[in-house]
């Protein structure tokens, strides 16, 4: 993917995500009132990192609080929601960005996570398919409702 791309949809993605964000921004309520970790499941640098990092960067400076990337890469994007699935609250603090491969490996070999029931798609963020979870339990469903509690 050329770097102008890259850049583009960035871009575009970033404005999708402070368009909703500021569209709610003055009725926040007590949410977030702590940094938000958000799982990265690619390495540092790469195409997916930095565009993540810039969606982090700007919903950090609506939000109000840090948005922390924490990458773990690895098993072909599965380590990451595989680790907030095994450790993650249900409290909206820790958030992932999610490989289509989630939904392939559980097909091929045990897991120990369901990504029908370990996860719940929030938000569509980019033009690859991934998308972003909170925990299963979390009261949150939609990216809508992330937003209206905020």
């Amino acid at each position: 993917m050329s770097r102008y791309r890259l850049k583009t949809i960035a871009f575009a993605a970033m404005h999708a995500v402070m368009g909703t964000l500021l569209s709610t921004a003055a009725s926040a309520q007590d949410y977030p009132t702590k940094p938000i970790t958000l799982i990265v499941p690619w390495p540092a640098g790469g195409s997916t990192d930095i565009s993540m990092r810039a969606i982090a960067d700007s919903a950090s400076k609506v939000l109000g609080q840090p948005i922390v990337i924490d990458n773990k890469a690895g098993g072909g994007g599965t380590v990451g929601p595989a680790t907030m699935a095994a450790a993650a609250k249900p409290d909206g603090y820790t958030i992932s960005q999610i490989p289509i491969t989630v939904f392939r490996l559980p097909l091929m070999q045990d897991v120990s996570w369901d990504p029908a029931k370990d996860f719940t798609y929030i938000i569509h963020l980019t033009g690859y398919t991934f998308g972003v979870t909170t925990n299963a339990e979390s009261q949150f469903k939609s990216w809508k409702d992330v937003v209206e509690f905020a």
